[in-house]
């Protein structure tokens, strides 16, 4: 069987999934992890990503690449844009011709390395994980990639090749908010299910807060809201808990030393991700300051009191989003929860009281989402989109009205919802027509909005007939309905003009 993948690399960590005989899971490491850094470190004559470059942060920081993400997008940066841009990396980042590199040293030697190039060791890391599962050769190796909502057309060409260089067959790049919504097949099963949705996705680094209209199975997103705020803000707020305690116990303060910070911190964020799941966790640094061992335990109802503060922080987005689509908080009908940070159990909270009405949707681990829902796109789509295609430049075409159906006798009548308003066109839908008392008989109002538009009959039908109504909106904006009985083959149809938006 043919292997699908879905790839997404954010600014902290990466994930690839894979979806064999229809049954999509994510693929672990060498490591056995299900999610790998996005990290890349310059050693002499090696590249290492991942775990190792991860590990060795804080022993070669000047030559690792983190959060190589965040400079993608930068478009025409100037020398006084640097000093804020060098926050976003550990490494030295110079501006040279226009564009922006990350400065590292090998071999003695100062080497320049494009961004494109920085991302495209990650995707070459997934690669090697994704083609040690599979046993694929490299021609199938087909993948959906996934970059944030505001990444220009450009950036996601750049983003593709990217991975292509590392050996993907790309199929189609696409946004984090759909990838979301893909993974939980939000809006498939049921094409003429009308939904509002919100993704809340925060990782370490950045929260998205997006609104999407879901319609006939398609994704339009209304508005988002971006906050350079992350998970990494809570792993901050426990280094500085442990570093409080070490000082109070062996009167000497970590915070003294980067390197016993960076110590700290990769503690407090092992812990941050171990408290998501158990109650207490456990945190040991060996030699953490002046020779001297850091052992504590941290509790999750201690964690959960420390990130309190400043929780109001990350549900504000919310209403900021609901604000700028001129929504109220009942108009949410379900909420996809992602990124990392949202493991954590009062954070979810958070934003479950802050949407009480809305459906929540958790059950997959949240680091894992994007690159599940990239995943099931690939296995739906298997061959590869236009790259020069801009989905979010298309103007679709979609009805201004709903499209419903009255069936049964006159004493029983059911109605039967067909296309919800702004289904993209063109669409089509069969429903099985349930009859009423007069089984020799079929009868079939089609509504636009509460106006009559069609009615349809079939006559002199057999005994246990079999009525299925086939609709279809056709590209003009017309609406063709046909009743078929399946035994005999009688068909009667109609033609309705209908009004596009």
């Amino acid at each position: 069987m043919v292997a699908f993948f879905g790839l997404h690399v954010g600014r902290t960590n990466s994930c690839v999934a894979v979806c064999k005989d229809g049954a999509p899971d994510v693929v672990a490491n060498d490591a056995g992890d299900r999610v790998t850094p996005a990290i890349v470190s310059f050693t002499s004559g090696e590249i290492i990503v991942g775990l190792p470059a991860k590990q060795s942060l804080f022993r070669n920081a000047s030559n690792t690449i983190t959060k190589c993400k965040e400079l993608l997008d930068v478009t025409s940066p100037e020398e006084s844009d640097l000093p804020d841009l060098q926050k976003t990396s550990t490494c030295p980042v110079v501006l040279k011709n226009g564009k922006l590199f990350y400065e590292v040293e090998v071999d003695e030697k100062t080497k320049q390395v494009p961004t494109t190039d920085a991302l495209s060791h990650i995707y070459q890391k997934l690669y090697d994980i994704a083609i040690h599962h599979s046993n694929a050769v490299d021609e199938s190796m087909k993948a959906v990639l996934s970059v944030p909502l505001c990444f220009s057309s450009e950036v996601r060409k750049s983003v593709w090749k990217a991975a292509e260089k590392a050996g993907f067959n790309v199929l189609q790049v696409i946004s984090e908010p759909a990838a979301a919504l893909l993974s939980y097949g939000v809006g498939q099963a049921n094409k003429h299910e009308a939904l509002t949705c919100m993704v809340y996705r925060c990782g370490g680094t950045t929260l998205d807060v997006s609104i999407v209209d879901v319609r006939g199975g398609m994704y339009h997103v209304i508005c988002s809201e971006h906050r350079k705020l992350g998970g990494d803000k809570f792993t901050a707020l426990i280094a500085n808990f442990l570093a409080d305690e070490f000082q109070h116990k062996w009167k000497l303060d970590p915070r003294e030393s980067r390197r016993s910070m960076s110590k700290l911190k990769a503690a407090a964020e092992d812990c941050k991700h171990i408290l998501s799941t158990l109650n207490t966790a456990q945190c040991f640094v060996e030699s953490l300051h002046e020779g001297v061992d850091m052992n504590s335990n941290v509790s999750r109802a201690r964690l959960d009191m420390l990130i309190t503060q400043d929780l109001s922080n990350f549900v504000e987005p919310i209403q900021a989003a609901l604000s700028k689509a001129g929504l109220a908080l009942t108009d949410i009908n379900k909420v996809v929860v992602c990124g990392g940070a949202t493991k954590m159990p009062r954070l979810q909270k958070a934003v479950a009281a802050a949407l009480p009405e809305s459906e929540m949707l958790t059950s997959l681990t949240a680091d894992e989402v994007v690159a599940l829902g990239c995943c099931n796109q690939a296995a739906i789509m298997g061959e590869p989109w236009d790259p020069t295609c801009d989905l979010r430049q298309v103007a679709i075409p979609v009805t201004s009205k709903s499209i419903s159906v009255k069936c049964g006798d006159e004493d029983e009548r059911q109605t039967m919802d067909v296309f919800s308003a702004k289904t993209p066109l063109s669409s089509r839908f069969s429903i099985q027509i349930p009859l009423g008392k007069k089984h020799h008989l079929a009868v079939v109002d089609v509504f636009e909005d509460t106006e009559l538009v069609a009615k349809l009959t079939l006559t002199n039908l057999p005994e246990a007939p079999s009525v299925v109504a086939n609709f279809h909106l056709a590209s003009d904006g017309s609406l063709h309905v046909a009743l078929t009985e399946k035994i005999t083959g009688v068909t009667t149809a109609t033609t309705i003009a209908t009004v596009l938006e």
